[in-house]
Parts: C-alpha cells; sequence; structure tokens
C-alpha cells in the first residue's frame, strides 16, 4: 500500500471548515493521506518545511498544492518556477514521486492574471501533475460557484478536486507499477 502526503496552502488544509479534498481522496483512495496544508502558506514555505512535513514520512507519493499565497503576494513567475524545480527536486532525490496540483482559478482578475501562467508553466514541465484548474472551468469561463469566496474552493469544488486527484492516482496506488503515463496534464 503505497503513503502519500499532501503539502500545500489553505486550499490542500480545507479552508474555511477543514473540510478537505485531501480527506475525501484518503476515503475514494482507501488510503492514508497526511494533509500537511497550512492556511497562508507559500511554495518557500512548503520548500523550508519540507523535512518536517514530508521526508520524515517517508512517503512513496507526494502532493504538492501551492502558488496561490505566492501570486497574491505579488512573487515573480520565476521565483515561483525555481522553488517548484527545488521541490521536485529534494522530492525525487528521496525516491518519492512527486505530482504538483495545478492551481484552481480565482475570480480576482489580478490574481488570475498572475496564477495563468505559473498554470500554463506548471501543466508544461511538470511530468506528473493533477489538473485541478479543469473542474473550475466550463466553456472558458470560471465556475464561481464552485468558489467559497473566489479564491476558495467550496465544499462541492473540494469533493470535485478528489475526483480528479482519484483519476489521477488510482494507478499510482493500485497494485500496478505506478509508471504508468498517469498524471500527464499536457
Amino acid at each position: 500500500m503505497k503513503s502519500i502526503v499532501a503539502i500545500g496552502d489553505s486550499i490542500t488544509w480545507g479552508f474555511p471548515d477543514g473540510f478537505s479534498w485531501t480527506h475525501l481522496l484518503e476515503e475514494q483512495l482507501g488510503v492514508e493521506i497526511l494533509n500537511a496544508g497550512i492556511n497562508g502558506d507559500t511554495l518557500e514555505g512548503m520548500l523550508s518545511r519540507l523535512d518536517q512535513d514530508v521526508l520524515v514520512h517517508r512517503p512513496d507519493v507526494c502532493i504538492v498544492m501551492g502558488g496561490s499565497n505566492d501570486a497574491f503576494m505579488g512573487y515573480g513567475i520565476e521565483d515561483m518556477r525555481e522553488i517548484v524545480l527545488e521541490i521536485k527536486s529534494r522530492l525525487e532525490r528521496n525516491r518519492i514521486r512527486v505530482f504538483f496540483g495545478i492551481p484552481v482559478p480565482a475570480l480576482f482578475g489580478e490574481l488570475e492574471e498572475r496564477l495563468r501562467p505559473f498554470r500554463d508553466w506548471l501543466r508544461e514541465q511538470m511530468p506528473d501533475c493533477i489538473p485541478f484548474d479543469a473542474v473550475f472551468l466550463e466553456e472558458g469561463r470560471i465556475r464561481g460557484e464552485l468558489l467559497f469566496d473566489g479564491v476558495h474552493p467550496s465544499r462541492e469544488g473540494r469533493r470535485l478536486m478528489a475526483l480528479v486527484a482519484e483519476d489521477v492516482l488510482a494507478k499510482v496506488v493500485g497494485e500496478g507499477d505506478g509508471e504508468a503515463d498517469v498524471g500527464r496534464c499536457r
């Protein structure tokens, strides 16, 4: 049985009520998932806590879900890319398969404008990712009803995120070798 840690921000933690997509995914996959989401965290914060929140648990898989707070705080995409590549490198050096969650879209124009190029880069550059953003889009429109406050997913949004993650990870945590072409966002 594979072990999974999900590191992220409030979207991973389960804002506003602690009801997280990771909990739902855990039930769907029948595997324990350690939720290492922290409200307000940035990619740099996730990198700084990899040892204590991920590596110490020696998981088979790590889901990294971040970037929204970085975009909100005005961090440049180059800085975000550099941190993502360092997170990926550290996890892979420790023989942990890493899946990057594609951040959900935001209803706030300026934030969305900063997030979009980061999502595009993740989709193009990361071999394994979970296209969380896809369930929040319909014919090019952001499905605002799935966002609690314009940024954080509603309960229904989190339920749909768990389904997307299940589609990607079911083969990885199952009996197979997990090396199939799963999680490819391109």
